[in-house]
């Protein structure tokens, strides 16, 4: 007697997981379409926003910045040509060896709302950036502050927009999704890829349960962090040793109490994020490791799981004659993911195409980080060295 898949090509394991990863991708499509009418693309209304009742409220920009003078002078430029009638920019030159540090220096004299921070060492049992952003937290004077890299370029109404979208749903953090500026095809697509990702492992349509959810994600371009809730959750100090730090602060914070969401940011949040793949892998090198928690068997699994169903089974499925219904059906709802990460971010459904190749690019730095991490006893990024197990520790 024929076994119930015997329609497929006859052999039990083989048809029963053809239809497991078909069902699988079907169920993500799901959740991606679910997670993403969670996720606001801002700026899509015509004209400004209105002004809160009780007037716009004093935001402090802080940024980090070390050896970063090909950027800083334009990103800092946009940082003091938005349209918010009470700010202040504070940039941390954090141990700069370039012109980084002459450079926000001249932009400071044209411009009194620009103060200049200088940090000429690191304090023990911090990780650089984290101690830079701290020490600008410090001084900052805004009821909200918003943290930002050094490479962002924002549009002139983002921050109106941002401030009047966390005061209407009443956030304690929102963070902008930037919009990846990079001409790579293969950039455009991993982007997309790693939306998707975010929306199915971060659970990005839980931001808008209630405070009892733990669930919480940011992306370090663009957070804006009210002040009262940011020193309630103890600022930066509780995160100094963990690499992963947009989204270790967002969960630190709703785990306090307070409420996150993430927001796409794409006509007004834009930074040269990894321009091609080898700087891709330089920046995943530096904490690839970190997202799986620094642990061997963790990411042995993870690799296994991201190989069988984002590359063999769409190639495997597809070159198999008698697998067609299944494959047709995965293939569609990969399609799908693409196109509902393609509206959120300004890229095309056809990056789909690079699927199959996109798991592995991403999987590879990690491994390198973690043969690095492990060899080395510790991470070393920017003069600096971390080691593991006081990372370790952190977690």
């Amino acid at each position: 007697m024929p076994y119930p898949l015997a329609f497929l090509t006859g052999q039990p394991l083989v048809d029963g997981a053809a239809i497991a990863v078909a069902v699988f991708w079907v169920l993500c499509a799901f959740l991606v379409r679910r997670g993403a009418r969670a996720i606001p693309v801002l700026g899509e209304a015509p004209g400004e926003p209105a002004a809160p009742s009780g007037g716009w409220p004093r935001a402090s920009l802080v940024v980090a910045s070390r050896d970063e003078e090909e950027h800083v002078g334009e990103a800092t430029s946009s940082l003091l040509r938005l349209d918010y009638p009470d700010y202040e920019v504070i940039a941390v030159d954090d141990r700069s060896r370039d012109r980084t540090g002459a450079i926000l220096e001249e932009l400071a004299r044209g411009d009194p709302r620009l103060r200049v921070e200088r940090v000429g060492a690191l304090p023990e049992g911090w990780i650089g950036k984290h101690h830079a952003l701290h020490r600008g937290a410090a001084a900052a004077t805004g009821a909200w502050i918003l943290f930002a890299d050094a490479d962002v370029r924002l549009s002139p109404g983002a921050l109106k927009l941002a401030v009047a979208h966390a005061l209407e749903e009443d956030l304690d953090l929102l963070s902008l999704m930037p919009r990846n500026e990079t001409r790579s095809v293969w950039m455009k697509a991993f982007y997309s890829a790693a939306v998707i990702t975010m929306i199915l492992v971060l659970g990005c349509w839980a931001h808008r349960r209630g405070r009892q959810s733990l669930v919480a994600s940011a992306a370090g371009a663009f957070i804006l962090v009210r002040r009262r809730a940011y020193e309630r959750a103890g600022g930066h100090e509780p995160i100094r040793l963990v690499l992963i730090d947009d989204i270790a602060l967002a969960m630190h914070i709703r785990r306090r109490g307070g409420r996150t969401a993430i927001a796409m940011g794409r006509e007004h949040v834009r930074v040269p994020w990894s321009r091609d793949l080898p700087q891709l892998f330089r920046v995943l090198r530096k904490n690839g490791f970190a997202l799986f928690f620094y642990n061997w068997l963790l990411l042995a699994l993870f690799t296994l799981a991201v190989v069988a169903i984002n590359t063999v089974a769409p190639v495997a499925m597809l070159l198999h004659g008698p697998l067609w219904p299944c494959a047709a059906a995965m293939w569609i709802a990969i399609f799908d993911a693409y196109r509902t990460a393609g509206r959120l971010v300004g890229a095309s459904p056809l990056h789909a195409l690079l699927h199959p190749f996109l798991g592995v690019i991403g999987i590879l730095p990690a491994w390198f980080s973690a043969v690095a991490v492990t060899r080395e006893g510790g991470v070393r990024w920017r003069d600096s060295f971390y080691p593991l197990a006081m990372l370790r520790k952190s977690l």
